[in-house]
Protein backbone atom coordinates (compact mmCIF):
# COMPACT_ATOMS: atom_id res chain seq x y z
CA UNK A 1 0.00 0.00 0.00
CA UNK A 2 2.54 2.57 0.77
CA UNK A 3 4.80 1.92 -2.20
CA UNK A 4 1.59 3.24 -4.43
CA UNK A 5 0.85 6.07 -1.95
CA UNK A 6 4.63 7.18 -2.87
CA UNK A 7 3.82 6.75 -6.20
CA UNK A 8 0.79 9.14 -5.87
CA UNK A 9 2.20 11.13 -4.13
CA UNK A 10 5.51 11.35 -6.28
CA UNK A 11 7.55 11.76 -3.11
CA UNK A 12 8.80 9.59 -0.31
CA UNK A 13 5.78 8.68 1.84
CA UNK A 14 5.30 6.01 5.45
CA UNK A 15 2.69 5.43 7.84
CA UNK A 16 3.36 5.58 11.32
CA UNK A 17 1.32 4.32 14.10
CA UNK A 18 0.09 5.81 17.03
CA UNK A 19 3.29 5.12 19.30
CA UNK A 20 5.02 6.43 15.99
CA UNK A 21 6.26 3.23 14.84
CA UNK A 22 7.09 2.80 11.46
CA UNK A 23 4.17 0.70 10.14
CA UNK A 24 5.14 0.93 6.12
CA UNK A 25 7.45 3.15 3.98
CA UNK A 26 7.82 3.34 0.82
CA UNK A 27 10.09 6.14 -2.03
CA UNK A 28 14.10 6.30 -1.91
CA UNK A 29 16.69 4.09 -0.39
CA UNK A 30 17.33 7.13 2.07
CA UNK A 31 13.75 7.49 3.94
CA UNK A 32 14.53 5.24 7.22
CA UNK A 33 17.60 7.79 7.76
CA UNK A 34 14.71 10.33 8.38
CA UNK A 35 12.18 8.48 9.87
CA UNK A 36 13.69 8.62 13.39
CA UNK A 37 14.35 12.28 13.40
CA UNK A 38 10.65 12.79 12.37
CA UNK A 39 9.18 10.41 14.89
CA UNK A 40 11.31 12.56 17.46
CA UNK A 41 9.92 15.72 16.00
CA UNK A 42 6.03 14.75 16.17
CA UNK A 43 6.44 13.35 19.78
CA UNK A 44 7.28 16.83 20.86
CA UNK A 45 4.35 18.74 18.50
CA UNK A 46 2.35 20.21 20.52
CA UNK A 47 -1.57 19.07 21.40
CA UNK A 48 -2.99 21.40 18.46
CA UNK A 49 -0.89 19.53 15.82
CA UNK A 50 -1.94 16.47 16.49
CA UNK A 51 -5.65 17.90 15.95
CA UNK A 52 -4.12 19.71 12.95
CA UNK A 53 -5.18 18.87 9.10
CA UNK A 54 -1.11 19.07 8.27
CA UNK A 55 1.85 19.49 10.05
CA UNK A 56 4.92 20.90 8.44
CA UNK A 57 8.40 19.71 9.90
CA UNK A 58 11.49 21.09 9.06
CA UNK A 59 14.43 18.69 10.50
CA UNK A 60 17.64 19.21 10.55
CA UNK A 61 20.70 18.01 8.34
CA UNK A 62 19.73 16.15 5.24
CA UNK A 63 16.71 15.06 7.00
CA UNK A 64 14.60 18.17 4.91
CA UNK A 65 11.44 18.73 4.83
CA UNK A 66 8.33 17.00 5.52
CA UNK A 67 4.35 16.63 5.77
CA UNK A 68 2.92 14.80 8.31
CA UNK A 69 -1.10 14.26 8.95
CA UNK A 70 -3.11 12.96 11.43
CA UNK A 71 -4.67 9.51 10.71
CA UNK A 72 -8.37 9.10 12.14
CA UNK A 73 -10.32 6.05 12.57
CA UNK A 74 -13.66 5.58 13.76
CA UNK A 75 -12.41 8.75 15.74
CA UNK A 76 -9.52 7.49 16.61
CA UNK A 77 -6.11 8.77 16.31
CA UNK A 78 -4.64 5.83 14.66
CA UNK A 79 -1.19 7.53 13.60
CA UNK A 80 0.74 9.57 10.98
CA UNK A 81 0.60 9.93 7.36
CA UNK A 82 4.23 11.31 6.48
CA UNK A 83 5.36 12.49 2.85
CA UNK A 84 8.62 14.23 1.73
CA UNK A 85 8.05 18.31 1.31
CA UNK A 86 11.33 19.12 -0.50
CA UNK A 87 13.04 18.24 -4.05
CA UNK A 88 10.94 16.06 -6.20
CA UNK A 89 8.10 16.60 -3.61
CA UNK A 90 7.52 20.46 -3.74
CA UNK A 91 5.11 20.58 -5.92
CA UNK A 92 3.29 17.71 -3.76
CA UNK A 93 -0.30 19.35 -2.64
CA UNK A 94 -1.97 19.29 0.53
CA UNK A 95 -4.73 17.74 -0.74
CA UNK A 96 -2.78 14.74 -2.57
CA UNK A 97 -1.55 13.70 1.10
CA UNK A 98 -5.46 13.84 2.26
CA UNK A 99 -5.97 11.49 -0.32
CA UNK A 100 -3.61 9.24 1.00
CA UNK A 101 -4.62 9.50 4.39
CA UNK A 102 -8.15 9.06 3.52
CA UNK A 103 -7.05 5.38 1.58
CA UNK A 104 -5.50 4.36 4.59
CA UNK A 105 -8.30 5.35 6.84
CA UNK A 106 -10.24 2.56 4.72
CA UNK A 107 -7.68 0.05 4.51
CA UNK A 108 -8.07 0.22 8.69
CA UNK A 109 -11.56 0.18 8.65
CA UNK A 110 -11.57 -2.71 6.58
CA UNK A 111 -9.14 -4.64 8.38
CA UNK A 112 -10.68 -3.86 11.61
CA UNK A 113 -14.39 -4.64 10.08
CA UNK A 114 -12.46 -7.98 8.96
CA UNK A 115 -11.29 -8.52 13.05
CA UNK A 116 -14.63 -7.97 14.27
CA UNK A 117 -16.33 -10.67 11.89
CA UNK A 118 -13.85 -13.04 12.84
CA UNK A 119 -14.15 -12.05 16.82
CA UNK A 120 -18.23 -12.51 16.27
CA UNK A 121 -17.30 -15.91 14.73
CA UNK A 122 -14.86 -17.13 17.45
CA UNK A 123 -17.56 -15.51 19.89
CA UNK A 124 -20.39 -17.59 19.03
CA UNK A 125 -17.71 -20.59 18.64
CA UNK A 126 -17.07 -20.45 22.11
CA UNK A 127 -20.22 -19.57 23.56
CA UNK A 128 -21.44 -22.85 21.57
CA UNK A 129 -18.77 -24.92 23.11
CA UNK A 130 -19.86 -23.43 26.76
CA UNK A 131 -23.59 -24.09 26.40
CA UNK A 132 -25.08 -25.73 23.88
CA UNK A 133 -26.33 -29.48 23.68
CA UNK A 134 -24.16 -32.32 23.27
CA UNK A 135 -23.98 -32.70 19.29
CA UNK A 136 -23.67 -29.00 18.61
CA UNK A 137 -20.90 -28.51 21.19
CA UNK A 138 -19.08 -31.52 19.66
CA UNK A 139 -19.20 -29.88 16.15
CA UNK A 140 -18.06 -26.00 18.11
CA UNK A 141 -15.63 -28.07 19.40
CA UNK A 142 -14.40 -29.20 15.73
CA UNK A 143 -14.49 -25.89 14.40
CA UNK A 144 -12.87 -24.04 17.22
CA UNK A 145 -9.87 -26.17 16.21
CA UNK A 146 -10.05 -25.70 12.64
CA UNK A 147 -10.13 -22.00 13.88
CA UNK A 148 -6.83 -22.43 15.53
CA UNK A 149 -8.52 -21.77 19.55
CA UNK A 150 -6.48 -23.97 21.28
CA UNK A 151 -8.69 -25.86 24.06
CA UNK A 152 -6.14 -28.56 24.51
CA UNK A 153 -4.64 -29.36 28.09
CA UNK A 154 -5.65 -27.83 31.28
CA UNK A 155 -7.53 -24.62 31.75
CA UNK A 156 -9.64 -22.69 33.35
CA UNK A 157 -13.20 -20.69 32.26
CA UNK A 158 -14.00 -17.11 34.30
CA UNK A 159 -17.24 -15.82 33.56
CA UNK A 160 -17.43 -11.70 33.63
CA UNK A 161 -20.49 -10.51 34.25
CA UNK A 162 -22.10 -6.38 34.59
CA UNK A 163 -24.64 -5.97 37.49
CA UNK A 164 -26.64 -2.64 37.61
CA UNK A 165 -25.59 -0.75 40.36
CA UNK A 166 -27.46 3.02 39.72
CA UNK A 167 -30.93 3.98 38.55
CA UNK A 168 -30.63 4.26 34.97
CA UNK A 169 -26.99 2.34 34.33
CA UNK A 170 -29.46 -0.25 32.02
CA UNK A 171 -29.53 2.80 29.22
CA UNK A 172 -26.00 3.16 28.69
CA UNK A 173 -25.18 -0.74 27.82
CA UNK A 174 -23.63 -0.10 24.45
CA UNK A 175 -20.78 2.38 24.99
CA UNK A 176 -20.35 0.42 28.60
CA UNK A 177 -19.76 -2.72 26.22
CA UNK A 178 -17.25 -1.37 24.33
CA UNK A 179 -15.64 -0.43 26.85
CA UNK A 180 -15.53 -4.04 28.62
CA UNK A 181 -14.47 -5.13 25.04
CA UNK A 182 -10.93 -3.07 25.94
CA UNK A 183 -10.59 -3.58 29.19
CA UNK A 184 -10.66 -7.10 29.00
CA UNK A 185 -7.93 -6.86 26.15
CA UNK A 186 -5.95 -4.89 27.93
CA UNK A 187 -6.37 -7.65 30.56
CA UNK A 188 -5.74 -10.82 29.12
CA UNK A 189 -2.23 -9.54 28.22
CA UNK A 190 -1.81 -10.57 31.32
CA UNK A 191 -1.44 -14.26 31.27
CA UNK A 192 -1.70 -16.28 28.25
CA UNK A 193 -5.01 -16.37 27.16
CA UNK A 194 -6.48 -19.30 24.47
CA UNK A 195 -9.88 -16.98 24.08
CA UNK A 196 -12.24 -14.67 24.81
CA UNK A 197 -16.37 -14.43 23.87
CA UNK A 198 -18.56 -11.50 24.54
CA UNK A 199 -22.52 -11.73 24.70
CA UNK A 200 -24.21 -8.73 25.81
CA UNK A 201 -22.32 -7.65 28.46
CA UNK A 202 -21.18 -11.29 29.51
CA UNK A 203 -17.73 -12.15 28.62
CA UNK A 204 -16.06 -15.73 29.05
CA UNK A 205 -11.93 -16.03 29.37
CA UNK A 206 -10.22 -19.18 28.27
CA UNK A 207 -7.15 -18.81 29.99
CA UNK A 208 -4.23 -21.48 30.92
CA UNK A 209 -4.86 -23.42 34.43
CA UNK A 210 -2.63 -22.49 37.65
CA UNK A 211 -2.89 -22.71 41.02
CA UNK A 212 -5.52 -21.79 43.07
CA UNK A 213 -4.01 -18.62 44.38
CA UNK A 214 -2.30 -17.63 41.08
CA UNK A 215 -6.24 -17.74 39.54
CA UNK A 216 -7.74 -15.85 42.45
CA UNK A 217 -5.77 -12.89 42.09
CA UNK A 218 -5.75 -13.02 38.27
CA UNK A 219 -9.80 -12.93 38.36
CA UNK A 220 -9.33 -10.20 41.31
CA UNK A 221 -7.04 -8.23 39.25
CA UNK A 222 -9.52 -8.28 36.13
CA UNK A 223 -12.14 -7.56 38.01
CA UNK A 224 -10.37 -4.38 39.01
CA UNK A 225 -9.21 -3.47 35.96
CA UNK A 226 -13.30 -3.81 34.48
CA UNK A 227 -14.53 -1.87 37.61
CA UNK A 228 -13.05 1.66 36.72
CA UNK A 229 -14.42 1.96 33.32
CA UNK A 230 -18.13 1.08 34.65
CA UNK A 231 -18.22 2.67 37.79
CA UNK A 232 -22.57 2.61 37.53
CA UNK A 233 -22.24 -0.77 38.17
CA UNK A 234 -21.00 -3.77 39.52
CA UNK A 235 -18.29 -6.22 38.00
CA UNK A 236 -18.27 -9.83 38.81
CA UNK A 237 -15.53 -12.50 38.31
CA UNK A 238 -16.49 -16.44 38.37
CA UNK A 239 -13.99 -18.50 37.73
CA UNK A 240 -14.41 -22.17 37.42
CA UNK A 241 -11.87 -25.02 38.70
CA UNK A 242 -9.47 -26.78 36.65
CA UNK A 243 -11.06 -28.08 32.95
CA UNK A 244 -8.81 -30.61 31.92
CA UNK A 245 -9.74 -30.45 28.08
CA UNK A 246 -12.25 -29.37 25.54
CA UNK A 247 -14.79 -32.24 26.62
CA UNK A 248 -15.09 -30.76 30.56
CA UNK A 249 -15.84 -27.39 29.20
CA UNK A 250 -19.47 -27.59 29.68
CA UNK A 251 -18.94 -28.57 33.67
CA UNK A 252 -16.04 -25.51 33.84
CA UNK A 253 -19.14 -23.12 32.82
CA UNK A 254 -21.52 -24.51 35.09
CA UNK A 255 -18.88 -24.19 37.63
CA UNK A 256 -18.35 -20.55 36.84
CA UNK A 257 -21.62 -19.77 36.67
CA UNK A 258 -22.08 -21.18 40.29
CA UNK A 259 -18.65 -18.67 41.11
CA UNK A 260 -20.62 -15.77 39.60
CA UNK A 261 -23.49 -16.86 42.30
CA UNK A 262 -21.42 -16.33 45.23
CA UNK A 263 -20.13 -13.10 43.54
CA UNK A 264 -23.51 -11.63 43.54
CA UNK A 265 -24.09 -12.07 47.21
CA UNK A 266 -21.09 -9.58 47.88
CA UNK A 267 -23.21 -6.76 46.57
CA UNK A 268 -19.84 -4.75 45.07
CA UNK A 269 -17.59 -5.83 42.57
CA UNK A 270 -15.31 -9.15 43.02
CA UNK A 271 -14.54 -12.63 41.90
CA UNK A 272 -14.50 -15.82 43.18
CA UNK A 273 -13.17 -19.11 41.86
CA UNK A 274 -14.92 -22.01 42.34
CA UNK A 275 -12.30 -24.00 43.68
CA UNK A 276 -12.36 -22.22 47.14
CA UNK A 277 -16.04 -21.26 47.45
CA UNK A 278 -18.05 -23.65 44.94
CA UNK A 279 -20.40 -25.03 48.36
CA UNK A 280 -20.71 -21.97 49.83
CA UNK A 281 -22.41 -20.64 45.98
CA UNK A 282 -24.50 -23.69 46.42
CA UNK A 283 -26.22 -22.78 49.68
CA UNK A 284 -26.05 -19.48 49.23
CA UNK A 285 -28.74 -20.34 45.76
CA UNK A 286 -30.62 -22.73 47.92
CA UNK A 287 -32.13 -19.49 50.45
CA UNK A 288 -35.17 -19.42 48.39
CA UNK A 289 -37.34 -21.57 45.75
CA UNK A 290 -36.62 -19.48 42.71
CA UNK A 291 -33.11 -19.67 43.56
CA UNK A 292 -33.42 -23.49 44.39
CA UNK A 293 -34.69 -24.11 40.92
CA UNK A 294 -31.98 -22.62 39.05
CA UNK A 295 -29.39 -24.02 41.36
CA UNK A 296 -31.07 -28.00 40.47
CA UNK A 297 -31.72 -26.71 36.61
CA UNK A 298 -27.79 -25.47 36.89
CA UNK A 299 -26.83 -28.92 38.22
CA UNK A 300 -29.69 -31.68 37.66
CA UNK A 301 -31.29 -30.32 34.38
CA UNK A 302 -31.25 -33.10 32.19
CA UNK A 303 -31.99 -35.92 34.52
CA UNK A 304 -34.47 -33.85 36.02
CA UNK A 305 -36.24 -34.15 32.40
CA UNK A 306 -36.10 -37.70 31.52
CA UNK A 307 -39.78 -39.68 32.10
CA UNK A 308 -40.37 -40.06 35.54
CA UNK A 309 -39.09 -43.50 36.11
CA UNK A 310 -36.42 -43.34 34.88
CA UNK A 311 -35.65 -39.98 36.72
CA UNK A 312 -36.56 -41.47 40.09
CA UNK A 313 -34.44 -44.62 39.18
CA UNK A 314 -31.32 -42.73 38.49
CA UNK A 315 -32.29 -40.22 41.64
CA UNK A 316 -32.46 -43.23 44.20
CA UNK A 317 -29.43 -44.99 42.79
CA UNK A 318 -27.50 -41.75 43.36
CA UNK A 319 -28.86 -41.44 47.09
CA UNK A 320 -28.16 -44.90 47.83
CA UNK A 321 -24.33 -44.33 46.34
CA UNK A 322 -24.14 -41.48 49.04
CA UNK A 323 -25.64 -43.54 51.68
CA UNK A 324 -23.32 -46.24 51.07
CA UNK A 325 -20.13 -43.72 51.45
CA UNK A 326 -19.64 -44.19 47.62
CA UNK A 327 -19.23 -47.39 48.06
CA UNK A 328 -20.36 -49.73 44.69
CA UNK A 329 -20.70 -52.90 46.60
CA UNK A 330 -23.01 -51.43 49.20
CA UNK A 331 -24.66 -49.46 47.10
CA UNK A 332 -25.47 -52.43 44.98
CA UNK A 333 -26.78 -54.38 48.01
CA UNK A 334 -29.04 -51.82 49.41
CA UNK A 335 -31.07 -51.95 46.05
CA UNK A 336 -30.42 -55.68 45.50
CA UNK A 337 -28.92 -55.48 42.21
CA UNK A 338 -26.05 -55.82 40.81
CA UNK A 339 -22.67 -54.39 41.24
CA UNK A 340 -22.24 -53.63 37.17
CA UNK A 341 -25.92 -52.27 37.47
CA UNK A 342 -24.82 -49.50 39.92
CA UNK A 343 -21.60 -48.53 37.87
CA UNK A 344 -23.62 -48.24 34.70
CA UNK A 345 -26.60 -45.91 35.96
CA UNK A 346 -23.40 -43.71 37.59
CA UNK A 347 -22.45 -43.57 34.24
CA UNK A 348 -25.96 -42.28 32.98
CA UNK A 349 -25.96 -39.98 35.89
CA UNK A 350 -22.87 -38.31 34.94
CA UNK A 351 -23.56 -38.22 31.26
CA UNK A 352 -27.15 -36.41 32.09
CA UNK A 353 -25.33 -34.32 34.78
CA UNK A 354 -21.95 -33.06 33.35
CA UNK A 355 -21.09 -34.10 37.34
CA UNK A 356 -17.44 -36.02 37.45
CA UNK A 357 -18.93 -38.82 40.62
CA UNK A 358 -14.85 -39.45 40.61
CA UNK A 359 -13.76 -35.98 42.41
CA UNK A 360 -14.84 -34.90 45.50
CA UNK A 361 -16.21 -31.69 44.49
CA UNK A 362 -18.79 -32.57 42.26
CA UNK A 363 -20.23 -35.42 44.61
CA UNK A 364 -20.61 -32.17 46.97
CA UNK A 365 -22.93 -30.74 43.99
CA UNK A 366 -24.90 -33.78 43.52
CA UNK A 367 -25.06 -34.70 47.18
CA UNK A 368 -26.83 -31.04 48.22
CA UNK A 369 -28.68 -31.08 44.42
CA UNK A 370 -30.53 -33.79 45.70
CA UNK A 371 -31.19 -32.62 49.20
CA UNK A 372 -32.26 -29.46 47.48
CA UNK A 373 -35.23 -31.70 44.81
CA UNK A 374 -36.13 -33.66 47.74
CA UNK A 375 -37.06 -30.20 49.50
CA UNK A 376 -38.79 -28.48 46.55
CA UNK A 377 -40.52 -32.03 45.86
CA UNK A 378 -42.21 -31.98 49.57
CA UNK A 379 -43.02 -28.07 49.14
CA UNK A 380 -44.72 -28.55 46.11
Amino acid sequence: MEAAASNHLETDGAVLDADLQVRAAGGSDDIQDALPAIAKALAKSPATHRSAAVVRLDLDGSNGRWLAQPLRVEGQATGWVLARADGAGQQMSEVALSQVVMAAALHQLEQRAASRARAETIDALIWDVLQADEPARASAIDRAVESRIDLTGPMRLFLCELGVASAGAGNRLAPVREQVAQAVADTVGLGRVRATALRGLSVAVLRDEEPLDDAERWADRLAQRLAPRSSDRVVMVGGSSRCADARGLAIAYREAQIALDVARQLGRSGSIVYDSAGVVGMLLSSRHEAGMQRFLDLNLGDLLREDEKERDLLLGTLRAFFDANCSHEAAARRLGVHRKTIGYRLRRIAELTRLDLSTHNDRLVADLSLYVYRLLSVER
